[in-house]
């Protein structure tokens, strides 16, 4: 007999809770629909007294605000108070973080609702934007107030009575559905225990016929789902096992439950250390760490370390709670990622941003110094023009960087397309010497063309990169000869730029193909040139 009087209680509080919900969900979407409404025309009317208002000014306005109940205040674009009909306007604080006020400099008019200190009272406020001032209206909430209140009212007494009358309803019905109820929940317990011959008698076609029909399934199919459990089991196993990331999972007391052979072998593990405490074979703290702070605080804990073993390794490990069906923690789990790619691009753009910064800041500063020399002093011709020779160098130089940059985008977004063709060398050199020629004699230097072949490739493309590897030979070379060459081998050419200058150290080489990266980058920047400059 307890059985039913529990389900008749059950099914009682279902039946008020949904009474509850339909109800309430009415009386705060009319609530809400009424209040909007409600606002919607205090703002419209709002609208053209402040509209009144700002065609008014500056003549006096008080009487008009008087006449209307309005609280009006005048504010400059810099959020000074100029006018204020409720306070001394010069004791008035800076405006210009009131919302309405924000949104009315931004989109020519605002509102917000708020409580005013002033005057101690809630208020509707609207400003509008006309010239350089914000005229800004406000009007108390009292009528609003009032209607939300009496149809809260209405809410409450519609609720009560539709909870007794639905209870009352609700009663009668569950004793109608209780006795087969009653027979499905002792087959369902056999069931439960393990015995899956019990069957319920089933009759009619009702959705509880159709719920005893779904019992009598089951037994028929818990054979068939335990099978699919094992083999969703063995599916998340084989998943955690060819995971990239490392995987650990702990229960409550950071006991190891799962390991998948990521982890294992980020933390060269020789067996497998699962059933053992997590602090004492993990001998990194920010790993223990950050399990415990997820056990503890209940959300995503995460830390950041170094591992040795392989060679430097920057790590991260993201660890959350594990809960079960009643949300208690029961254990955690942690996924641990590799960074150490995402760090090197992390300092490789730094180095970028660091570079372009500066290559754009050096000619900028020194055009901008001719210039104020230029402005403030009467120079003479040839000074002018010397002046606005060095200042076209340092434009050129940056126009040239902003073409590298361009170029560089080209390259990494593949819009660049190759016009390929045999053509001689030969031509080249002489096209290159002659761009160079003078550069190089300004420093004492040499510049030696070498071989005649034929070359298979974009003629355009194959120069640019001379420009910038002869380029780079002069700006690092104080003496001696840049040989330029071109070698036929087994069907090959190989093209090469030697010059004399320091060279890139063996520790350094590794880096040779990282973008931007430089190796002296005090003597880079002083010499200026593209970003990829060694």
């Amino acid at each position: 007999m307890k059985r039913p009087q529990s389900l008749t209680t059950k099914l009682l509080a279902g039946y008020i809770s949904l009474l509850l919900l339909v109800v309430g969900t009415t009386s705060f979407v009319s609530e809400h629909l009424v209040g909007s409404k409600l606002i919607a025309s205090i703002d419209e009317n709002l609208l053209r007294q402040a509209e009144l208002i700002a065609k008014t000014y500056p003549e006096p306005i008080d009487d008009i605000a008087k006449s209307l109940e309005l609280r009006v205040t005048i504010i400059n674009s810099e959020g000074t108070v100029l006018l204020e009909t409720d306070k001394n306007p010069q004791i008035m604080e800076i405006h210009l973080n009131r919302p309405e006020v924000k949104e009315a400099i931004k989109s020519g008019q605002g509102f917000s609702s708020r409580y005013s200190d002033t005057l101690n009272t809630s208020l509707r406020y609207a400003a509008i934007k006309r010239g350089d001032l914000i005229y800004r209206i406000a009007i108390p909430l009292t009528t609003i107030n009032q209607s939300l209140k009496q149809l809260r009212l209405i809410g409450f007494l519609a609720t009560t009575i539709a909870i007794i009358l639905g209870s009352i309803f609700a009663f009668a019905w569950n004793k109608k559905i209780l006795t087969p109820l009653t027979e499905i929940t002792d087959v369902a317990e056999n069931i439960a225990k393990g015995d899956l011959s019990a069957r319920i008698s089933t009759s009619g076609s009702d959705e509880i016929a159709t719920l005893a029909t779904s019992f009598n399934l089951m037994a028929d199919q818990l054979s068939e789902t335990i099978s699919d459990l094992t083999g969703e089991r063995n599916k998340l196993n084989a998943v955690i096992s060819s995971m990239a990331d490392g995987l650990i999972t702990t229960d409550r007391n950071q006991i190891i439950t799962v390991i998948n052979p990521q982890a294992c072998h980020l933390f060269a593990f020789d067996k497998n250390p699962v059933g053992k405490l997590l602090s004492q074979v993990i001998d990194t703290p920010e790993v223990v760490t950050a399990f415990a702070n997820a056990l503890e605080r209940g959300d995503l804990a995460s830390q950041q370390f170094s591992l040795w073993a392989q060679g430097e390794k920057q790590m991260e490990i993201r660890s959350i709670p594990l809960r079960d069906e009643n949300n208690h923690i029961i254990g955690a789990v942690g996924v641990i990622h590799d960074l150490t790619e995402l760090k090197r691009l992390e300092r490789v753009r730094k180095d970028f941003v660091s570079n372009v910064s500066h290559e754009l800041r050096t000619p900028l500063t020194s055009i901008n110094g001719f210039i104020e020399t230029m402005r403030e002093n009467e120079l003479d011709r040839q000074t002018s023009l010397h002046f606005l020779e060095i200042m076209y160098d340092e434009t050129q130089r940056m126009i040239n960087l902003i073409n590298d940059l361009l170029t560089i985008s080209r390259l990494e977004a593949g819009h660049i397309t190759l016009t390929k063709n045999v053509f001689s060398i030969e031509p080249l050199w002489k096209e290159l010497e002659m761009l160079f020629l003078a550069e190089a004699e300004s420093k004492d230097l040499k510049i030696e063309f070498t071989g005649q072949v034929n070359v298979y490739g974009d003629r355009d493309q194959i120069k640019q990169i001379f420009i910038n590897l002869i380029d780079n030979a002069i700006k690092y070379s104080d003496k001696g000869t840049i040989l330029v060459k071109a070698i036929e081998k087994n069907d090959r050419v190989f093209l090469s730029v030697t010059d004399c200058g320091p060279g890139i150290p063996l520790d350094e080489q590794y880096r040779l193909f990282e973008r931007f990266y430089r190796v002296d980058k005090a003597r880079s920047r002083a010499q200026g040139g593209t970003l990829y400059n060694r």
